[in-house]
């Protein structure tokens, strides 16, 4: 068999739960709790839960931008007494 000199992991589409966790920058524990939460994509293949690379990195393109893209918010009035309903 001919070595290429790529590495296993550069040929792998997707990362588990820890891979994904280092390349977010967060723990394992917040990864799961985001799954559990339908809060990152992901893909459930019998009990493993898998990433793509690709989708994560759309994923932290759009939570980015909806970062930022939000209107700020109208200053409070101060000193006006509302009044509650």
């Amino acid at each position: 068999m001919i070595q290429l000199g790529i590495s296993s992991t550069a040929l792998r589409e997707t990362m588990g739960a820890g891979e994904a966790a280092a390349l977010l920058g967060v723990s394992r524990w917040l990864i799961y709790e985001m799954v559990k939460r339908q809060q990152i994509p992901c893909v459930r293949a019998g009990k493993r839960v898998l990433f793509r690379r690709v989708a994560l990195d759309a994923w932290m393109d759009a939570q980015e931008r909806g970062s930022v893209d939000a209107e700020p918010e109208a200053p409070m009035e101060r000193g006006v007494i509302r009044r509650l309903k």
